[in-house]
Order: C-alpha cells, then structure tokens, then sequence
C-alpha cells in the first residue's frame, strides 16, 4: 500500500487531489456566498450563541463532525471562525494529545497496511474532534480512508477540506494588507499555499496581526499572499509550544 511522507513522493498531487474532489458528486463544495469580505466577528459571535439560529455553535459542529455534506458556506462561514470564540480553541498552547497520538501514528510505518489504514482513520476522527479545522489531520483522513476504499468517508473528508479552504479565501483576496486571508493557526497558511501547489519562502509581518509570504515561485503574476493572524494572539497559551520536526502527505506536512 503507497505511503506518502515529506521525503517520499506524495501519493497525489495536490493539484489533482483536489481536482478529484471538486468533481466528486458528493464532495462538492458547499452551496453560499462566494463574496471576499473579512468575517463580521460581532455578527458571527452573535448567531453561534443563539439557540434559536441555524448557525447555534454545538448543532453547527455536530454536524460537520458527523459528516453532514449538506452544510453551507454559510456554515463553514460560522463553523470555521465561529471556532475562534470556543473554549477549546487555544492555537498557542502545545497541541492535544489525540492530535500528536495521530501524528506519532502517521510517522511510524512508511508503507501501512490495510489494518494500520484502519488505525490511523480511527487515530484521525479522535484528533479531528480535538483540532476540528486542521487541514493535515483532514488530508491524513483522505489518505486513510481513500487507501481502504471506503469512498463515503474519503469524500466526506474532500467536502471538509475544500469548503475549510474556500472560506478562509472568501474572507479576502489575499493580495492586499487591507484584504489577507483570515486563519486561525499560523499552520494554516502553509498548508493553504501548499494546497495551491506553492511554496512559501519569506515570511514578513506588516502590522500587528497581518503577515505578508512571500513565493519561491510565483502564483501568475502573484509574487505572495497576505494572512490576517488575529485571532491566534485572542487566547495566551498555558504552556510555550515547542517546536517540533515534520513529516507530510500531499505536500501538508504534520507539525
């Protein structure tokens, strides 16, 4: 069975990964807006803590969790930064352990089985529910269940990652200071660049919360994008994370 780390040959390119799933039937992107405007955080707090609304927090991320693919942008729109205003979103303290367990697992065996298959997609739906929006621990899923055949799960995890990705380029164009891409983790913007087939090289910091990367290679006539970070510096962690050594599937590497 293929296996794809940092140092082996991806076992898909990005470029067709997602081209598969924008073309699967059922892990298309979700339906809404397609407007690229920074999220209104006061309007998104707002309806996450109505128990009445479409978008009440608990209901919303029940659902994505369970694999529901009839979630909205709109939805994701709510779900993704609605995750900045949750207890559990703490970007600055070390990861959780169902996440590190996940990456242990992956860095193990650089050719699983059918059955380390198997271990890894239930190792991933753990971690998924500590770290919901993490880009890695959804390409590992697409991997796991994609190299066991189960094609339903493969696809829920397709519809996760393109609509994850879709909305943090809604919330700008990410050409400008005054229009970057909002994410949550610093992580995240490698792991967008690398879902676009780019390489980041210099990161610069232009204000206190937007930070400008610069492309090994351009992207067109783009020569990088620019990310709004706020919302990582909104929670002081407990602990100093350190920095640890990475290994990767699909061009995202797990860190």
């Amino acid at each position: 069975m293929k296996r794809a780390l940092g140092h082996i040959a991806p076992l898909l390119p990005f470029t067709a990964l997602l081209l598969l799933s924008a073309t699967s039937s059922s892990a298309q992107t979700a339906p809404g807006t397609t407007a690229r405007t920074a999220p209104d955080n006061a309007a998104i707090y707002k309806a996450i803590n109505d128990g009445a609304s479409r978008f009440y927090y608990p209901n919303l991320v029940g659902r994505y969790l369970a694999g529901d693919t009839t979630l909205t942008g709109d939805d994701f729109l709510h779900l993704y930064y609605g995750y900045a205003f949750q207890d559990a979103f703490r970007p600055l303290d070390p990861m959780p352990s169902a996440v590190s367990n996940l990456f242990a697992l992956f860095g193990t065996n650089p050719d699983p089985n059918f059955d380390q298959c198997l271990a890894l997609a239930k190792a991933g739906e753990k971690a998924l529910e500590a770290d919901p929006f993490n880009l890695q621990i959804i390409n590992i899923l697409m991997f796991a269940y994609g190299s066991v055949a189960d094609r339903g799960n493969e696809r829920i995890n397709y519809f996760r990652f393109n609509n994850v990705i879709n909305t943090i380029k809604s919330s700008g164009t990410g050409l400008t200071e005054k229009s970057p891409w909002h994410v949550l983790t610093f992580r995240t913007s490698k792991d967008i660049l690398s879902a676009m087939g780019l390489e980041p090289d210099k990161r610069i910091m232009v204000s206190s919360t937007v930070e400008y990367i610069s492309l090994v290679k351009k992207d067109g006539d783009v020569k990088g994008y620019y990310f709004d970070f706020g919302r990582v510096y909104w929670k002081k962690p407990d602990i100093t994370p350190k920095q640890k050594h990475s290994i990767g599937i699909n061009g995202l590497k797990a860190n």
